[in-house]
């Protein structure tokens, strides 16, 4: 799997998401930046779910007002 998401890097540089996997294919389980990415993602994940369902109700009033 290293292997692979190294060659991923190779291509994509600038992409964190690889970077972070790469990171955590290392880490020792007991490593606080591995809590603090597990955090982080944690964080993004519910934000982004709000964000979508936030844009949900947006589209359903939009929608209620243009009838």
């Amino acid at each position: 799997m290293k292997n692979a998401l190294k060659e991923i890097e190779k291509n994509h540089p600038d992409d964190n998401l690889i970077k972070a996997l790469l990171y955590l294919s290392k880490a020792k389980p007991d490593s606080p930046a591995l809590f603090t990415i597990l955090a982080e993602a944690g964080t993004a994940a519910a934000l982004y779910v709000r964000s979508v369902e936030h844009q949900k109700i947006i589209d359903v009033i939009a929608n209620s007002a243009n009838v």
